[in-house]
């Protein structure tokens, strides 16, 4: 780094009166006029090595506004994936970004410890889930799940769902109607985790009352895919063990991570 400043004119000499005057006029001008100009001119590059672009991670050099997303708009995920995010700072991602939180856009708060430990907090910006918070940690070589912080819940045609951030979900269903006939299946409107422990989801209902006739519900097997339940058999019988059509109310309780 090398400032090269205006040259200054010679000093006013009082001794040599025939030219002190004119040296005096030129030194004011160059403090006054050159010196203001050159100082104007100059940018923090030209006293410190400064980041050549909002993503430069090079130590000792000095930072500008926006750089890691800070003071300006997030930057946009390293490389489309979540994963590849290394250095700390604001970021953003998109319904195409590999590795992002289950909602489909929104900042993500990125912590570097070291080269190999992270943290990252997500909230979501989408319509569907606004503000909505998740977290994950590096821990050496791999990432985490992200975990959401705050309960989450929706409703489809098989029912509606709520999952808690300890990993608990409740599906219901208000208007269930068995048959008479056969087993009915209640497909659960969110997918339950089905791990070996604490192991499938808990089941109960009630059925609508009958004055000559009581009845209660039967529940049967948990159906799935790996460590997933999707589905649940569900028959009202009578207290002669014969099948009966009702409406009922279903309960659902598990883990959905």
């Amino acid at each position: 780094m090398t400032l090269n400043f205006p040259d200054m004119p010679p000093f006013p000499d009082l001794a040599d009166g025939a030219n002190y005057n004119q040296a005096v006029l030129d030194m004011f001008t160059h403090l006054g006029v050159s010196m203001v100009q050159y100082m104007e001119g100059l940018s923090a590059e030209d006293f410190f090595q400064v980041m050549s672009s909002l993503t430069d991670t090079t130590a000792g050099k000095v930072m500008i506004n926006g750089a890691h997303g800070l003071g300006g708009a997030g930057i946009s995920t390293t490389n489309g994936d979540c994963n590849a995010i290394a250095a700390s700072g604001s970021y953003t991602f998109e319904s195409s970004t590999l590795n992002r939180p289950a909602f489909t856009n929104g900042t993500i708060l990125h912590i570097a410890r070291t080269s190999t430990i992270h943290t990252q907090l997500a909230i979501s910006r989408a319509t569907s889930s606004l503000g909505q918070i998740a977290v994950r940690a590096k821990d050496g070589t791999n990432w985490s799940d992200w975990k959401a912080l705050d309960a989450t819940s929706g409703n489809n045609a098989n029912g509606e769902w709520v999952r808690l951030p300890n990993g608990t979900q409740i599906c219901t269903c208000q208007a269930f109607q068995t048959s008479d006939t056969a087993d009915t299946t209640w497909t659960y409107p969110a997918s339950f985790l089905f791990p070996a422990s604490p192991g499938r989801p808990a089941v109960s209902g009630a059925v609508s009352a009958l004055s000559s006739a009581p009845a209660f519900l039967s529940i049967g097997g948990i159906a799935g895919s790996g460590t997933v339940a999707t589905d649940v058999a569900v028959r009202a019988v009578n207290l002669n063990g014969d099948r009966v059509a009702l409406a009922a109310s279903l309960i659902a309780i598990g883990r959905w991570f």
